[in-house]
């Protein structure tokens, strides 16, 4: 069976549950049965198409995902260990701060001093 590239309503909604569940656009376009990589990736791309929009709310949701997944992995007891409990959690942290960072992303709080701010006033 080769790869579907004709779009589907029912291929995109199966495509964004997964991708809102938290899987890569890479995994999913490695199954059989779904399209290529490169074809889920040019339908997300194209604000004509369908996709675009269930794209976009999919990807919102995997963020929450992921940020929901720092907690479990974090209160875990497994035998994964801790080195790869925390590498799995900076990992995520690091993905959310990139994908939203607003959100999660580093707050940097500047406080100048009462001479800086003078000066920037006075130059402006």
């Amino acid at each position: 069976m080769g790869r579907p590239t004709l779009y589907t309503k029912a291929l995109g909604v199966t495509i964004c549950e997964r991708i809102a569940s938290g899987e890569s656009v890479r995994n999913i376009a490695l199954d059989d049965g779904m399209p290529q990589k490169s074809t889920i990736i040019a339908w997300s791309l194209n604000p004509e198409h369908d996709f675009y929009g269930h794209y976009e709310k999919a990807r919102e949701l995997r963020v929450e995902v992921m940020a929901d997944e720092l907690v479990d992995i974090a209160d875990d007891g497994g035998d994964e260990g801790v080195q790869r409990s925390r590498l799995r959690i900076d990992t995520r942290k690091w993905v959310l701060s990139k994908m939203k960072p607003k959100r999660y992303g580093d707050k940097v709080e500047h406080d100048l001093s009462d001479q800086a701010r003078d000066f920037l006033l006075s130059i402006s």
